[in-house]
């Protein structure tokens, strides 16, 4: 397609020639369309993503504020805090590459201790800073030891 002229669009007699398809070619479908450039908001918003992380099917699709909120939570649902947590699984530490894996705690001042727990609080093994030597480590079980 190429230029149309169009009269009569002054009130005076006009011919005014328009280049439709060039201007259909430079506006987006409102059925979908492929932008290649940036999209400047200028402080509005972006509505109707998807609000379910399911609907999510590719890595570059946008996502709402209840998607990352809901992905937010499931992250921390299954986290452990650094200041105290309960694991109701198994704890492995692999060694890697490294030849040494530490366990433990390390800034252990006079009169403070690190125990370790076997089973119960009955059964552990302990160590406690003294001011003095030696400082023995302490093994400790309601029912015997066994060496």
């Amino acid at each position: 397609m190429g230029s149309v002229n169009v009269s009569g669009l002054g009130g005076e007699a006009s011919t005014t020639s328009v280049d439709i398809s060039g201007q259909l070619r430079s506006k987006l479908d409102r059925n979908g369309d492929e932008m290649r450039g940036d999209l400047k908001m200028n402080g509005f918003a972006i509505t109707g993503l998807p609000t379910n992380i399911n609907s999510i099917v590719d890595d570059s699709d946008a996502a709402s504020y209840s998607v990352c909120n809901e992905l937010l939570n499931n992250g921390l649902i299954n986290r452990v805090c650094k200041d105290g947590d309960d694991i109701t699984g198994d704890l492995f530490l692999q060694i890697g590459g490294n030849t040494l894996r530490t366990f433990g705690c390390a800034d252990l001042t006079n009169h403070t201790g690190f125990s370790l727990l076997l089973g119960t609080f009955a059964n552990q093994i302990q160590y406690e800073r003294q001011d003095q030597a030696p400082q023995p480590i302490k093994i400790v079980s309601l029912n015997g030891t066994l060496f």
